[in-house]
């Protein structure tokens, strides 16, 4: 149908007549989203997070669209998509979705460690009062904890995944809830 020819006999390559092109693979390994606008494995389908749309962007990475990519595209937890190689190397650096911020994996461990460094480390007498506000990127929820020069934990989710909105003293406290 799309008058694609490839001489190498051993490529798998098939028609998806939903996304209007011709892919690489075979077609009873692949399974329409209609929702996504794409192909996905099979085996990742049924666990897929959709979003509407998420193929019809560019990798957040290459900035390469996805939709047409002959490079293998895969979604993160948080249902954004990216090519495999692309989160592949993103993922030795940052633990976190380029698009949302939400974490790529569990971060259970990450956390109990963290927990661990902060049982053993006192700040400050001049901050032991202080709170901080945070955004939550995990849950989306705010709150208002310990603050703490390098961690923030979420009251909601136990999560270190956070962004500082404002520090305070204890004292200012009902006004920030208010």
């Amino acid at each position: 149908k799309c008058k694609l020819f490839d001489n190498d006999v051993d490529k798998d390559i098939y028609h998806c007549d939903d996304c209007g092109l011709c892919r690489l693979g075979k077609r009873e390994n692949f399974t329409h989203c209609a929702r996504c606008h794409g192909c996905i494995e099979s085996t990742f389908f049924p666990k897929h997070r959709c979003l509407e749309g998420s193929l019809d962007a560019n990798c957040p990475i290459c900035g390469d669209q996805l939709f047409s990519s002959v490079m293998p595209v895969m979604f993160m937890r948080c249902g954004h998509a990216i090519h495999s190689l692309c989160l592949s190397q993103y993922s030795r650096d940052s633990y976190q979705c380029p698009v949302c911020c939400k974490s790529l994996g569990d971060m259970s461990s990450l956390n109990r460690n963290i927990d661990t460094v902060l049982s053993m480390s006192r700040m400050p007498p001049e901050y032991e009062q202080v709170k901080a506000e945070i955004l939550c990127n995990d849950c989306e929820r705010r709150c208002v904890t310990k603050y703490h020069f390098l961690y923030h934990k979420c009251v909601y989710c136990g999560g270190y995944n956070t962004k500082l909105i404002k520090s305070f003293s204890a004292e200012q406290e009902k006004s920030v809830l208010q």
